[in-house]
């Protein structure tokens, strides 16, 4: 027999018992079919935290139940809903179609869009891009991104690593779903706007808003920092590595902004915290009814994907 080499972890002890401590009091709150949390660091992609329920107890090999063995951060794909709208205001900023100040008709809470009525949850007239997202209005946004071409919105979806595995370097990390336009029906566009039509997994979706936190540019995820030999000598050090640029700095700051409005005056104020400026976007996607197609009525996957402090990120969560 031979000892195995050792793994040392990004993984913060500190922030990850906070992590699995809330994961807990939400479950107790909500009692819901599963959960998952991950908090990255945006500037250097290392995983700070990571959490699933419901778990299991490795001491008690007796009582192991398959499903609760995988990791739902990496395994597990959704439709992001609303908490996807930051990519795609981001494709529209970027693509020069409007800007955070730019007044959008809302038409009152209702809008007819390639034979299917889009509705918002509150009903608003002429407001601000900015306002648009802060208040999660489906129809502001579905009319900003209609001005830019499929294919513009498609390579920002790619950009920001959605439709691909975010090679993490843990087992049965999913790529997700996102199709190509060519496989778009006419009510994709406004579908995909508000994060419907497409899959993600929580690691992917904060890996994206650690983009915007990090100025534009997207770092690699990684769960290991160092592999050393049986006496402790190192094998293999991990750094942090820029992927590629996403967004402008301009834009990423503009978004940021605009992602604090949704936490101190839009549908976002829970995750406020005193003395702190908080960025981020709540989602509540339907789920998909995978036997008969379409949505399964009154049940649904609760998204918000955040980072703080907005003016200098040091988690993603």
């Amino acid at each position: 027999a031979r000892d195995g080499n050792h793994l040392i972890l990004t993984i913060d002890e500190v922030i990850q018992y906070i992590t699995e401590k809330a994961l807990e009091e939400m479950i107790e709150e909500f009692s819901p079919e599963s959960a998952s949390a991950v908090v990255l660091d945006p500037k250097t992609g290392e995983v700070l935290a990571m959490a699933s329920r419901p778990t299991f107890d490795p001491n008690k090999p007796a009582t192991l139940k398959k499903e609760n063995l995988r990791n739902r951060v990496v395994t597990d794909v959704f439709e992001p809903g609303s908490a996807f709208k930051p990519v795609t205001a981001a494709a529209s900023l970027e693509g020069g179609v409007i800007s955070a100040d730019d007044r959008v008709y809302c038409e009152l809470g209702a809008m007819r869009y390639h034979g299917h009525t889009f509705n918002d949850v509150h009903p608003y007239a002429e407001i601000t891009f900015s306002d648009v997202l802060a208040h999660s209005s489906n129809i502001g946004m579905i009319k900003v991104v209609s001005l830019l071409q499929p294919q513009w919105l498609y390579d920002y979806i790619r950009k920001f690593g959605f439709g691909e595995p975010t090679n993490v370097g843990l087992p049965g990390e999913s790529p997700g779903i996102v199709h190509p336009p060519a496989k778009w029906s006419g009510l994709s566009m406004g579908a995909i706007t508000i994060g419907q039509e497409i899959g993600a997994t929580s690691l992917q979706l904060a890996a994206a808003f650690s983009a915007i936190a990090n100025k534009g540019t997207i770092m690699q995820p990684y769960v290991v920092s160092a592999i050393l030999n049986p006496e402790g000598a190192p094998l293999r050090r991990f750094s942090p590595q820029a992927l590629r640029r996403v967004i402008r700095p301009q834009t990423a700051e503009t978004l940021a902004q605009m992602l604090v409005r949704v936490v101190t005056e839009g549908t976002g104020g829970s995750a406020k915290i005193p003395g702190y400026a908080c960025a981020g976007k709540t989602g509540t996607a339907q789920k998909a009814d995978l036997v008969n197609g379409g949505y399964r009525r009154g049940e649904y996957v609760a998204v918000f994907a955040g980072f703080v402090p907005a003016d200098d990120p040091v988690a993603c969560i």
